[in-house]
């Protein structure tokens, strides 16, 4: 008879009754300390004492990311999700430049409200859940709100109507007007119009308005928009010293300029970066046969980064072995050696002999040295070595082949003599030489 409580048993959360020596409890809250303790129950129902309870907690769930509130022009809430986790503590990241810089605030709210903002910008928060293990989640991306456009009344009293402007191309053409009884106003996403293009620089202006007669417009502060993270990510032609990534614009205009980089340690360090205007990089003079990291992120028109997309993990491919040359050859054995080609210590190579050329395989040696000898090889015979090199993902090279050599000749192994007036007949044993050996 086993239980489960999260406050020591004076209130029992689960009980369940097993013949066997486990069992699940299922439905607990997640994140949250339960004690369990079991007992036995003879056939008569009598309960023995409850062995020392355990003491463990559930594994903790990701936030789940909910729309901002409370947006002003200096001022904006974060808000999550709890998705079943009991008493937890969210990590939250707040930033207003694309995380050049951020915010950080800890909280076992659902919510956290971050202040002193810039009007007018965009800004972006992600959350994550800290287990009672001390294991944290992924960060979950909140997405991104916009402060609100901000001037000041001017002298007005209340009830002034202001029309708000935005435009692209200094008002030749305008995006999108508001009208409101404010001294603020949002646009794009969560405010007047429809979302406003990424990274794009925007004018904004605004006047007040009283009946037929209006004020002149005041500008304000003009700003670019954030430049949207890049889609895809995908890998392009990988060869034994270069790897390439694709991406998509995703709603990134023309001229955007993106940053493609390369690792081989998860980005601890960097290997080589590429700006480019362009959808793809190529990254050259990398080591053969090494698992190489490639991501990518969009700056807009201020300097901010977006968040980088990451390609899938690869190996490039292994240099084909070079200098291959005969070690010490016998009558039942033949050895070869090459050198690496740049290939990095650990590389595999699979040598090979045949003896007609490759239709068929006699033998055949994995290594990770730079040499490799075959025995038990049939004397006076035409041999064929090669070798190639594999990489991590298990895709061969070319073969360095060597030029055909033959075994030794094994030594007769009997003799004996027929002995005439004027002549010796002599005769042997082939022993372990073939027919037609001379």
């Amino acid at each position: 008879y086993a239980q489960a409580s999260t406050d020591g048993f004076a209130t029992l959360n689960a009980a369940l009754s097993v013949t066997g020596t486990s069992l699940w409890f299922t439905g607990l809250a997640a994140n949250t300390t339960h004690q369990l303790r079991v007992a036995a129950v003879n056939h008569g129902g009598v309960v023995t004492s409850y062995d020392g309870a355990l003491t463990t907690s559930t594994l903790v769930m990701d936030p789940v990311p909910a729309a901002y509130s409370g947006v002003s022009a200096n001022a904006a809430t974060s808000n999550w999700g709890a998705d079943g986790n009991g008493r937890t503590l969210y990590r939250v990241r707040f930033s207003s430049d694309g995380f050049a810089t951020q915010r950080t605030s800890d909280t076992y709210n659902t919510f956290a409200l971050f202040g002193g903002l810039p009007a007018n910008t965009l800004c972006v928060s992600s959350v994550a859940a800290v287990g009672n293990d001390g294991t944290v989640t992924a960060y979950a991306d909140l997405g991104s709100t916009r402060t609100l456009v901000l001037w000041t009344d001017g002298g007005n009293g209340p009830g002034t109507t202001y029309v708000a402007e935005v435009s692209t191309d200094g008002f030749s053409t305008l995006n999108i007007a508001s009208t409101t009884l404010n001294v603020s106003a949002v646009f794009g996403a969560g405010g007047e119009g429809s979302g406003l293009q990424a990274n794009t620089t925007h004018e904004f202006r605004v006047k007040a308005v009283n009946g037929p007669n209006s004020s002149a417009y005041i500008t304000l502060t003009a700003t670019a928009t954030l430049a949207a993270q890049p889609s895809g990510g995908a890998l392009a032609r990988v060869e034994v010293s270069s790897a390439g990534l694709t991406w998509g614009a995703n709603g990134n205009p023309v001229g955007t300029t993106y940053y493609a980089q390369v690792s081989t340690d998860g980005f601890a360090t960097l290997n080589a970066s590429s700006q480019t205007l362009a959808y793809s990089a190529t990254f050259f003079s990398l080591t053969p046969n090494t698992t190489q990291y490639l991501r990518v992120a969009a700056v807009n028109r201020n300097g901010v980064w977006s968040s980088f997309v990451v390609g899938p993990a690869t190996a490039t491919l292994a240099a084909q072995p070079v200098s291959g040359a005969y070690g010490v050859v016998a009558v039942s054995s033949a050895g070869l050696a090459w050198g690496a080609n740049g290939n990095p210590v650990g590389t595999t190579y699979y040598a090979q002999v045949s003896t007609d050329g490759f239709a068929t395989l006699n033998a055949s040696s994995r290594t990770l040295a730079y040499s490799a000898t075959f025995f038990s090889l049939e004397s006076n015979t035409t041999h064929y070595l090669r070798v190639a090199a594999v990489n991590r993902a298990d895709t061969w090279s070319g073969f360095e082949v060597l030029a055909a050599t033959a075994t030794w000749a094994a030594a007769p192994s009997a003799s004996s003599a027929t002995v005439s007036f004027s002549s010796v007949a002599l005769g042997w044993s082939a022993g372990a030489n073939h027919g037609g050996t001379t």
